[in-house]
């Protein structure tokens, strides 16, 4: 198994990089406008906090055990939670992979 250091790694369209503090409103906005399942959340300057990908935000929208703080919070209310709620609230935390690591366990990650 090849890993990430043997295989040429790129990507087009390019990641997209959002605040923490970006509402799940933006986030899907920019990843559809991009057409990208995930978007790295990095603070101000430019350090990795985490990643939002897209099976996050329809686990939030009803389709998981997030979709629970929209019910409890904003009595089902989706818009208004989307519109309130940060990226930082459902992202994955510090996820990194070294060059190293096959491309199955960085799938696994990933998933």
């Amino acid at each position: 198994m090849k890993t990430l250091r043997e295989l040429r790694v790129g990507r087009y369209p390019p990641a997209i990089v959002i605040k923490p503090e970006t509402s799940l409103l933006e986030v899907m906005l920019e990843m559809n406008e991009k057409k990208v399942r995930h978007a790295i959340v990095a603070d101000q300057e430019g350090k990795l906090e985490g990643v939002v990908s897209a099976k996050y935000l329809i686990n939030f929208m009803g389709g998981g055990d997030k979709f629970n703080k929209v019910v409890e919070e904003y009595n089902t209310d989706l818009y208004a939670a989307l519109e309130e709620e940060t990226a930082y609230s459902i992202m994955f935390p510090y996820p990194w992979c070294s060059l190293d690591d096959s491309l199955v366990e960085v799938v696994d990650l990933m998933m």
